[in-house]
């Protein structure tokens, strides 16, 4: 949130700008988990059943505080 407030200090943003930030973290949250699973046989996939679990886990958790639809 200090991100956000400290840019709007230099650029504000629409209200619909604002009101979709929510939304874009979710999205940015599943393309990271497609990337990753793209990408396991380049990077590996040793504890990325961790870290598949700790994407769901932040997703549900966003969706809930965010009252996303």
């Amino acid at each position: 949130m200090i991100f956000l407030e400290s840019y709007l200090k230099i650029k504000p943003l629409s209200d619909i700008d604002l009101a979709s930030i929510s939304t874009f973290v979710a999205i940015r949250e599943i393309w990271l988990v497609g990337l990753h699973t793209g990408n396991s046989e380049v990077w590996g996939a040793n504890n990325y059943g961790d870290h598949f679990s700790g994407n769901l886990k932040f997703l549900k958790e966003w969706y809930e505080e965010n009252d996303i639809r």
